[in-house]
């Protein structure tokens, strides 16, 4: 399969793309995730590298989700759902 074609990298509405994507364990991921090899390759535009943010605690990543919430008033609870596939 190639990278292009992974469903997690397939494009969502805009609304979406607002939404950050928190991995967490920075020193693991990385390892073995490189968003600006994704950018070079084409896979996602450069905007969208920011969309990943890096977390080592549950605390980190509810804050995160909290700042998040703050800098677009995007919105937590059921509404916030992943697009139909």
């Amino acid at each position: 399969m190639a990278l292009g074609s992974v469903p997690w990298l397939t494009p969502f509405p805009c609304a979406y793309h607002a939404r950050p994507i928190i991995l967490a364990g920075e020193s693991h991921w990385r390892q073995v995730f490189n968003p600006d090899l994704l950018v070079d390759d084409g896979v996602i535009d450069p905007e969208d590298r920011e969309r990943f943010w890096f977390a080592e605690t549950a605390a980190e990543i509810w804050s995160d989700i909290l700042h998040w919430h703050d800098l677009t008033g995007g919105p937590l609870g059921a509404t916030n759902r992943w697009p139909a596939a």
